[in-house]
């Protein structure tokens, strides 16, 4: 739990590609899900540790996993139909939150917890193409706790929520 997942290669794949660690960093290369994979999600980044918070656009710290805006960048799930970037997971993830700072991705994103959702303080944009976006989220949120969203932004991908404590894991 100590130690950093770091990404320093560069992979194209039919995926799903997991990875799972209280601290990342995934800039230092590249994972491109190219085909569809069949199973949902494509790409999936979670905590190894019960409980771990994860900040998008944040660092890590104790109890804090921080997900960079340039590790989000190096993931790509390609523009497949059910393919997504998931964040988070209800076995393991505490609350995810924003760190104040602007995201943008062109993955459609889940975020999975069972705590709390809090983008509140910066700005969601997904620039996803149609391919995806019309048929699947540009933005998916499954939570047991509260929810708080301020400039959220989907270009051409639609929003999903589901709030209920009965969400299984994944």
């Amino acid at each position: 739990a100590n130690g950093t997942l770091t990404n320093a290669w560069t992979t194209t794949s039919s995926g799903p590609v997991n990875f799972t660690a209280d601290k990342m960093a995934l800039s230092g290369g590249t994972v491109t899900v190219t085909a569809s994979t069949g199973v949902t999600p494509a790409i999936t980044l979670t905590t190894l540790t019960p409980g771990v918070q994860i900040a998008l656009n944040g660092t890590d710290g104790a109890g804090v996993l921080g997900i960079a805006a340039a590790d989000l960048s190096s993931l790509s799930v390609g523009s497949f139909e059910g393919n997504l970037l998931q964040i988070g997971d209800t076995a393991h993830t505490g609350d995810i939150v924003d760190a104040g700072a602007a995201i943008s991705t062109a993955s459609p994103v889940r975020l999975v917890t069972q705590g709390n959702v809090d983008l509140s303080t910066g700005a969601w944009t997904y620039t996803g193409s149609a391919s995806t976006g019309a048929t699947d989220p540009g933005l998916d949120i499954r939570h047991n706790g509260t929810l708080a969203l301020a400039g959220v932004s989907l270009g051409q991908g639609a929003f999903s929520e589901i709030d209920t404590g009965g969400i299984g894991a994944g």
